[in-house]
């Protein structure tokens, strides 16, 4: 929700980049933690302006922390109490990943004539006016970084290993082991990922996991007065329970009513927002599977 800072509003604006004001600030700081299997970010504000402070307890202005991780697309929004100036937030550790952006905004929760003493010269004359849901501020972006362990991680559901003894140039067998979906590949077609992988090109790399999604999740897939030998194998399996996992949370469904598309449902959870999603890390294992 960045706003435009070459854009004259008809009220005072405060930011780092706006002359509205003459010593006022608004300042952010996040530290990043964990509980359990969670990651927690703890967001504070420092707003150096007695009537604004004023006008947040009294419920006429509120402010807004957005966070926002662009690898995975990912948008929270958490107001702030008006009695406090910190929240703590807590987020599925595949939900976030390298950069995260903590910005907070001040937004009017009434319509009403605006007045402040701190304002620069320009604002002396004029009768400043904000409407309810005004955005009248913003902080500095405040920028953390999420690192996953990479190879080894329990995080990782796929591998990629070269297979020195596979003859054909361009083959790729999928081996389903106890934690990882394993991509065992001819040392041309290794090296062909690894130039893929390197340059962060999403939807080749989806040229390897689609076909290996659909198929998994067309196993899945549960008949009428039939046992399911797939689920009943793999169920208890890292890789099958994170897919089952992201399946359930992205579609709303229980992946073995077979309600959608195979194909489809590969597909739609390997956009890029997805894809980083359920991949969270690739581990890339040298040597032979």
């Amino acid at each position: 929700m960045p706003m435009n800072r070459y854009k004259i509003y008809s009220y005072p604006y405060l930011a780092d980049y706006s002359s509205d004001y003459r010593k006022s600030t608004f300042r952010l700081e996040s530290t990043p933690g964990k509980n359990a299997d969670n990651i927690v970010i703890r967001v504070s504000y420092k707003i150096m302006n007695q009537e604004i402070n004023q006008e947040i307890a009294e419920g006429k202005l509120k402010v807004v922390c957005q966070i926002y991780c662009r690898t995975l697309g990912l948008v929270k929004t958490k107001e702030f109490n008006n009695k406090s100036n910190e929240i703590i937030t807590s987020f599925d550790p595949l939900d976030l990943e390298e950069e995260v952006e903590i910005k907070a905004y001040l937004i009017a929760n009434i319509s009403f004539p605006f007045k402040n003493k701190d304002l620069s010269i320009k604002w002396i004359d004029e009768n400043a006016f904000v409407q309810k849901n005004n955005i009248i501020g913003e902080s500095n972006s405040s920028i953390i970084t999420i690192k996953h362990a990479k190879s080894g991680d329990k995080r990782s559901i796929f591998s990629f290993v070269p297979n020195k003894d596979m003859e054909t140039k361009d083959g790729v067998r999928i081996l389903l082991s106890e934690e990882r979906i394993i991509f065992s590949m001819s040392p041309d077609m290794f090296k062909y990922f690894n130039r893929v992988q390197s340059k962060k090109e999403e939807l080749v790399i989806c040229g390897f996991l689609v076909p290996a999604i659909t198929e998994i999740l067309s196993n899945m897939k549960e008949k009428d007065d039939e046992p399911n030998n797939f689920n009943l194998d793999y169920q208890s399996k890292n890789w099958y329970k994170v897919i089952f996992y992201k399946y359930e949370r992205f579609f709303d469904k229980d992946p073995r009513e077979g309600l959608i598309s195979p194909f489809l449902a590969a597909q739609k959870l390997f956009t890029p927002f997805a894809l980083h999603n359920l991949m969270n890390m690739v581990a890339i294992m040298p040597g032979k599977e």
